[in-house]
């Protein structure tokens, strides 16, 4: 009987690659949730209620694993939830405003309007 050795590294690319598949699935469920589809660009409500023109989709510097953890953890731009708001999320670094903060757990640029299944209630 043959075994297979499985290294670190390949564990860690497999790890990546479900990854991948489960929030490409994320996404596709995303995509057919019937919010009509729209331009991504166009002005959302923000956490006030208020009109946000805030554009955090630029990845074009994160690596094919950054954006496979982005996925992987369903980030969205505007979150559906009202009572939980990267803005008041533990995890999230606060920027000036008008500015994309950061995220101890998501590379990459963040909305204070979006939203993640890592979300934890900011503690006072």
């Amino acid at each position: 009987m043959a075994h297979t050795v499985i290294t670190r590294r390949g564990f860690l690319g497999w790890c990546a690659a479900l990854g991948a598949a489960l929030g490409a699935g994320s996404l596709l469920a995303a995509c057919s949730s019937g919010n009509g589809g729209g331009d991504a660009a166009a002005p959302t409500e923000g956490a006030g209620g208020e009109a946000s023109s805030l554009d955090c989709t630029d990845t074009t510097g994160l690596s094919d694993t950054d954006i496979a953890t982005r996925q992987g953890l369903a980030y969205i731009e505007q979150t559906e939830i009202p009572d939980q708001l990267c803005s008041n999320c533990q995890h999230y670094v606060d920027a000036p405003p008008g500015e994309c903060g950061t995220c101890a757990l998501i590379p990459g640029p963040i909305n204070p309007d979006g939203w993640c299944m890592s979300w934890t209630e900011k503690l006072p």
